[in-house]
């Protein structure tokens, strides 16, 4: 009786070679596509922390007939706001790129809480660009 040939199981390397060249292409097209996005959400994530500490900061003012004189002093315990902090988290105190918050005082009820973006740096474009509480429609920090 003549003796079938034995059939090997498992994929060839050339197989192996184009679906690794496949999955690479289709790899690269996700991440080109997914990239914008993620800066977007990170830029509206920081717009979201500035309204968020911009409330708190008013809040601090109507306690304590004051604005705070750093960003720190939302997170402390205030006997004003029985004895709890205006924001929880500390790292509330910085943007979406990990950049700390900068936070100015311009007389009066009047302050500037900006984000300098992704660099780190005033001014940029995209997602380089500053982030400010001037960009909002309220009186007061205007």
């Amino acid at each position: 009786m003549p003796r079938e040939p034995v059939r090997s199981h498992g994929f060839s390397l050339m197989e192996l070679m184009v679906v690794i060249a496949i999955l690479g292409i289709l790899s690269t097209i996700v991440v080109t596509n997914v990239m914008p996005f993620l800066e977007k959400g990170k830029i509206n994530a920081t717009r979201t922390s500035i309204a968020n500490l911009k409330a708190a900061v008013l809040n601090y003012y109507m306690n304590n007939n004051r604005l705070p004189d750093t960003l720190d002093a939302v997170t402390q315990p205030d006997p004003k706001n029985l004895d709890e902090p205006y924001i929880e988290d500390p790292d509330s105190l910085f943007d979406s790129w990990e950049n700390p918050f900068d936070y100015k005082l311009e007389g009066g009820r009047k302050f500037v809480i900006t984000s300098f973006g992704a660099d780190g740096m005033p001014g940029g474009e995209g997602a380089d660009a500053d982030i400010s509480s001037k960009d909002s429609k309220d009186p007061s920090t205007k």
